[in-house]
């Protein structure tokens, strides 16, 4: 039977990002972009540095994963080297992209994390292409302070050159307009997830706690997060020793997560130190998170910056309260009352980075008040649902990859 006319060509995406080792922005994308309405959009993502760790998923659900195995940069101490390793690295990585570009006939490349947008741009300026450019990012500007190089680029070159500009929470935007880039240009984003694998059901913590060796009357605080000195797992411990005198007996501290730059060895002396060893498991990398939130009393999310983290969603989601600190989004994020909600709208506490007196404070609350955090994590599941579902995510991308394409 003939055709009514020529098939619609679909958009091709092409992702950019380094790799796709486990993080927000990569789980952002291995979520959403699977997800895309197939007959409209063509997704492929390019890896400059190495396929990563995702990637089989993504190749799962039918989207090409490129990798162009370039690694990063080699690290010196001496300053000059280092600008000539990052010269050396640039003339690879940013040719790479624009063939890439090229030869997959892309419509609009999307920049994911500082490098990538840098990396990319370039590559789209110097092939002079007509590629639509997105850019995302999702966590505030912290990397201009040791990365003075693109920092400046981003503000002379590549923010007037961009088509759009997406941030996951308003300070980043805020940042973004600050920076020089056109305020029409700019998206928000909150960051979606299915919050189906997280719903706790009768039964969940019973099993869960038996699973990972703990008693059922434990007062248990998580947190899930990569071990880098921003995300305040110091500042936790130190909490936890100035509150567990007022903490019930036994309680535990379980972080998950990932070492970075040797930081495991110094939260393990620091806790020694603190004198709560015996109360702090370190978890490393797990693919379990649905079953440790399971066990949990209580989510703690101490960073000193961010954008808007994904782990606190899901806490969210699994009916946890969260400890947060008032940086980035995490207070669109986290209602309370600290932030001038009532009570009947909390979904746990909100205190300033950097201070174990107040997240103590919080942690000893949370231990004493059980009918109060539970309730709070019940509205913290409703909160979830409603405002940061995957379907809201998907629709957003969807309606900001039409957008350019008119």
């Amino acid at each position: 039977m003939p055709a009514d006319g020529p098939l619609k060509r679909r958009t091709k995406i092409a992702v950019v990002i380094g790799t796709l080792e486990v993080g927000g922005a990569e789980l952002d994308i291995v979520r959403n972009f699977p997800q895309l309405n197939r007959d409209e959009f063509d997704v492929i993502v390019l890896a400059y540095e190495r396929a990563g760790i995702l990637a089989p998923e993504l190749q799962r659900q039918g989207i090409r994963v490129i990798a162009g195995d370039l690694g990063t940069p080699a690290v010196s101490k001496s300053w000059l080297m280092r600008r000539i390793r990052t010269v050396a690295y640039l003339s690879r990585v940013v040719p790479w992209i624009g063939h890439a570009l090229r030869a997959e006939q892309v419509d609009i490349a999307h920049f994911f994390l500082p490098n990538s947008y840098g990396y990319g741009m370039l590559a789209c300026m110097l092939m002079r292409s007509k590629v639509r450019r997105v850019m995302s990012r999702l966590s505030l500007n912290f990397y201009s302070d040791t990365n003075a190089m693109l920092a400046w680029l981003e503000r002379s070159v590549l923010h007037a050159r961009v088509d759009i500009a997406i941030g996951n929470s308003r300070p980043i935007l805020g940042e973004l307009a600050e920076e020089g880039v056109d305020p029409a240009k700019l998206r928000l984003l909150h960051n979606g997830i299915d919050p189906a694998p997280f719903e706790r059901h009768s039964g969940d913590r019973k099993k869960a706690r038996e699973e990972i060796g703990i008693a059922q009357d434990t007062y248990v605080i998580l947190a899930v997060g990569n071990l880098h000195t921003y995300k305040g797992h110091a500042d936790l411990i130190e909490a936890c020793a100035l509150a567990a005198e007022q903490m019930p007996t036994g309680w535990r501290l379980l972080i998950a997560g990932r070492d970075q730059e040797g930081n495991r060895a110094t939260l393990d002396a620091l806790a020694a130190a603190c004198g709560v060893a015996a109360n702090v498991s370190f978890l490393g990398e797990r693919d379990d998170v649905p079953l440790l939130l399971s066990a949990a009393d209580v989510f703690a999310h101490p960073s000193h910056h961010e954008g808007l983290p994904n782990s606190i969603i899901e806490a969210m989601s699994a009916s946890l309260p969260v400890i947060g600190t008032s940086v980035g989004g995490i207070p669109e994020a986290v209602l309370a009352l600290s932030a001038g909600v009532g009570s009947d709208e909390e979904t746990g506490w909100l205190v300033p980075p950097k201070d174990p007196d107040a997240i103590g404070a919080a942690l000893v609350e949370a231990s004493k008040e059980v009918d109060r955090r539970i309730q709070m994590g019940e509205r913290a599941r409703e909160r979830a649902v409603a405002e940061f579902s995957l379907e809201r995510s998907i629709e957003a991308y969807e309606r900001i990859f039409r957008e350019l394409q008119t």
